[in-house]
């Protein structure tokens, strides 16, 4: 019973460490790019509008 509960304690404290907000500290992360005003606004494309029938 006692090696069972140091595995399942293992086991828990490696997702533990391993989750994805430690991970995300990584520089090709997701972070990296969602945070970047500069790549942001590189990768922005405002939606095409063509002329409008019946406005103004």
């Amino acid at each position: 019973m006692k090696t069972k509960t140091a595995w399942f304690t293992a086991l828990l404290l490696f997702l533990v460490f391993s989750s994805s907000s430690t991970v995300a500290v990584d520089q090709s992360g997701c972070l990296t790019c969602h945070t970047n005003e500069k790549i942001i606004k590189m990768l922005y494309k405002p939606p095409a509008t063509g002329p409008s029938e019946g406005e103004g």
